[in-house]
């Protein structure tokens, strides 16, 4: 048995012996030398997005691999994480000195599909789970066999894929969280005070701003929650951005040439900006 699907290649001859050791730790002969060649389906290739701005709907893509089994299914997974390890259940997340991430994480499956394109960034995609910043594809053939994981696709970022509150009443509370994609990078190691700290140093945080709307609507620069009191009826055009930002630093190559870290410059770093635009009704 293996830890995992797909750690050994279809269609490829493995060898494999075996020997005994005892209690005193005395190891005795090698046996035969035995040979077996694995059958199931290969990871998919080319695994990529394609976007389009006019719809704001992102497609996953892949292609079936020519190697081993014919795959007759798919098994699609998101994370916002980079490089995140595929899941069906709940899983440890090893944090380093981060305080803002939980330790275990929801499972990372998506849905299994026979197709190989899939709808999963947008405000129309209503997918449990989509939405996410990287995404990885695992063949399945007939027999229930998979594929190790295929590379992680990048989804465009940052896009707004909530879907807008249209309707408000005079005099009472308005609310609409707004939501955006963004990676929160992965675990690396960085020295700080002369030791090396591994965390999750490249999250992308978003600030959120209100570019035009009514005068008693405002917004939670953080956490894109767009509130407020509408004071009387009408309509008004409602245009929201979003920035990703993440920490940006210089380091002196000779000094890193070393295995050393001397900044030169630091500072943020814009990833990238997004908009929605939406009618907001104000009934009496």
């Amino acid at each position: 048995t293996l830890p995992a699907p797909g750690e050994l290649n279809p269609d490829r001859e493995y060898y494999w012996r075996v020997r005994a050791k005892d209690d005193k730790g005395v190891w005795g002969p090698w046996g035969k030398t035995w040979r077996f060649t694995p059958r199931g389906p290969a990871y998919p290739l080319d695994v990529r997005f394609e976007y389009d701005s006019q719809k704001r709907l992102g497609l996953l893509k892949w292609k079936p691999n020519s190697t081993g089994r014919r795959p007759l299914v798919y098994r699609v997974y998101a994370s916002d994480e980079k490089g995140f390890s595929v899941s069906d259940t709940p899983y440890k997340l090893t944090t380093g000195a981060s305080r803002e991430l939980p330790d275990v994480l929801p499972a990372n499956f998506l849905i299994e599909t026979s197709s190989t394109a899939l709808a999963v960034v947008g405000p129309g995609v209503t997918l449990a789970g989509a939405n996410k910043a990287y995404y990885r594809v695992v063949a399945v053939d007939a027999a229930g066999n998979r594929s190790g994981p295929s590379d992680y696709a990048k989804a465009p970022r940052p896009v707004i894929f909530s879907q807008p509150v249209v309707d408000a009443t005079r005099g009472e509370e308005y609310r609409y969280d707004v939501s955006a994609i963004r990676s929160i990078g992965d675990l690396r190691m960085r020295q700080v005070d002369g030791r090396e700290v591994a965390n999750y140093w490249n999250i992308e945080r978003p600030r959120f701003r209100i570019e035009q709307g009514p005068r008693w609507l405002e917004v939670d620069e953080t956490t894109g929650l767009l509130s407020g009191v509408p004071d009387a009826p009408g309509t008004s055009e409602v245009i929201v951005s979003v920035t990703l930002e993440r920490e940006m630093r210089q380091l002196d190559e000779e000094t890193l040439k070393w295995g050393n870290e001397k900044i030169i410059a630091s500072g943020k770093e814009t990833v990238g900006t997004d908009s929605q635009e939406f009618v907001l009704e104000v009934g009496p």
